[in-house]
């Protein structure tokens, strides 16, 4: 009797002890030795099944029972909200950040058109990151070779253009130069079989101010093709106030002198360099421009655009839409 009473003592204890293991490892061993970031969101409402499902799905880790048991035997509650996660975190890790219900993740939107300065203004508006250390970190270093095929930049170079504007999620401790790379691979991304060069970029830049509807900015791209090859100034209002630095809706007679080699009032040919970050229906647009006899246009105060063959039509367009 003494015994057969030792035998299952001593067979309790093993697997006591092989159970102690079992979830020894099931908490402390990860699921591999990957450190690759994966996003992961906990919505308003999903259970700990849910999310437990959710983690093996992603494969984040490797038993979704086993999480599930060990949040509900440590009253865990699990709060919505945008992580990032890596599949060589244990579930004690996991857990642990998923109580938290700290965002680490944001989202940022870049209007199509914004030019590099009201793309800072906005990241530090948000408490993204600084103004000037975005202002920076838009300059060229060769950290961003990569992303910039075969366009040829001179280190501290201007990245004005080549910051695709789009919805992008960021890392909530993500610096200057990490967005500035996610803009640009995402720039070369979308452009990389377009064959483009850095004069596409600066005229659809402008056309990008100029225009809101495709059909729009492929006439006006044709436009502005017709001035350059018969020599003359393109003379667009945007590029006028991006010399000035300024926002407004109508150019004064001073406006127009201002001295500045953007200024395309004063001077024939594109400007320097893009004056703004265009998106790709601008770029498409200057790659495959609408064939016209047109050399003129203008908006009337509904915003549509009027366009002429002639100076002479340009002016009677002006007297009778403005």
């Amino acid at each position: 009797m003494k015994k057969t009473l030792l035998i299952a003592l001593v067979v309790a204890l093993a697997l006591i002890l092989m159970v102690g293991i079992f979830a020894y490892y099931q908490i402390k061993k990860p699921l591999n030795n990957t450190a690759t970031l994966k996003f992961f969101e906990v919505k308003n409402g999903e259970s700990t099944l849910q999310i437990s499902h959710n983690l093996y799905d992603k494969k984040i880790i490797k038993s979704w029972w086993f999480f599930a048991a060990y949040t509900k035997y440590r009253k865990l509650s699990l709060l919505p909200g945008l992580y990032y996660l890596r599949s060589d975190m244990n579930i004690a890790e996991i857990s642990s950040l998923l109580k938290t219900g700290l965002s680490q993740e944001k989202k940022i939107t870049i209007i199509e058109g914004w030019n590099n300065n009201q793309m800072a203004d906005y990241f530090e508006k948000n408490n993204i990151v600084g103004k000037n250390d975005f202002i920076l970190s838009a300059r060229f270093k060769q950290d961003y070779r990569k992303w910039l095929g075969n366009l040829s930049f001179n280190d501290g170079e201007n990245l004005e253009g080549y910051l695709f504007p789009d919805t992008y999620r960021i890392l909530s401790s993500s610096s200057s130069d990490e967005i500035v790379l996610k803009m640009l691979e995402n720039f070369y991304n979308k452009t990389k079989d377009l064959n483009i060069t850095k004069n596409n970029i600066i005229l659809a830049s402008i056309v990008e101010k100029e225009a809101k509807t495709l059909e729009d900015k492929k006439i006006i791209a044709g436009i502005f093709q017709n001035r350059l090859l018969a020599n003359m100034k393109l003379e667009s209002c945007p590029t006028v106030l991006y010399a000035m630095g300024v926002t407004k809706d109508k150019l004064s007679s001073e406006d127009i002198k201002f001295d500045s080699p953007y200024n395309t009032y004063l001077h024939v040919g594109l400007p320097p360099g893009p004056i703004s970050n265009p998106g790709l229906e601008s770029i498409t647009a200057v790659l495959t421009p609408t064939k016209t006899n047109y050399y003129y246009f203008m908006s009337d105060s509904s915003g549509i655009i009027h366009y002429a063959k002639t100076l002479e039509e340009h002016n009677q367009n002006k007297i009778k839409y403005q």
